[in-house]
């Protein structure tokens, strides 16, 4: 997770919308992990308000609603990588 000048975010929220609801993570050191989806269609939106503010909400691959948001498919054994953002103020 960086900022428009490559900065590695900390405190960035980090939500997993999916079926059994949000799963939230924090960015640490510009990472971040979330464990335990069941299998299903996930959203991920990325926002401030985990240890950090002034960046603008958005959602994975640049969208700006939640219904234009890419839809993440999590299978059994599947562990998805580089599902990132790059945070604007």
């Amino acid at each position: 997770m960086t900022n428009t000048r490559g900065i590695k975010l900390t405190g960035v929220c980090v939500t997993a919308f999916g079926p059994t609801g949000p799963v939230v993570a924090t960015t640490s050191s510009g990472l971040y992990t979330i464990g335990g989806l069941v299998p299903g269609r996930y959203r991920v939106q990325f926002s401030a308000g985990c240890g950090t503010s002034g960046l603008r909400t958005q959602w994975w691959q640049h969208a700006a609603t939640r219904s234009k948001a890419t839809v993440l498919r999590i299978t059994p054994g599947l562990n998805w990588a580089m599902i990132n953002a790059t945070m604007h103020g």
